[in-house]
């Protein structure tokens, strides 16, 4: 009698050591895909940060670069372009055409 119990005892212990070990891999399973999906999320993120941080600065470059143009505007090499090409300046119009050529006022 005492043997049996004893073996009913040993695979009850053995079922219950199984049961944990399979518990304790699954923990550790989603403890890794958890991680995972974290620094996936995070380095998403992290990139979209960036990538619109690069994002202002080329805007903030090409607005500079274009106040530059705008600021070293040679008006009397455009004059002197328009006058070399027959171009005719008109008061009022900024901008002046002929012959598929431009010159600003």
């Amino acid at each position: 009698m005492k043997l049996a119990s004893q073996n009913n005892n040993h695979t009850f212990s053995q079922k219950l050591i199984t049961i944990n070990f399979i518990l304790l891999v699954s923990c550790v399973a989603l403890l890794a895909f958890y991680i995972t999906h974290i620094n996936l999320v995070v380095s998403r993120e992290y990139k979209i940060k960036v990538l619109k941080g690069a994002l202002v600065e080329s805007i903030e470059k090409g607005n500079k670069f274009q106040a530059l143009k705008y600021s070293t505007d040679n008006i009397p090499a455009i004059v002197q372009f328009a006058d070399k090409n027959g171009m005719v300046e008109a008061g009022t119009a900024a901008f002046v055409f002929e012959e598929g050529k431009v010159a600003r006022r």
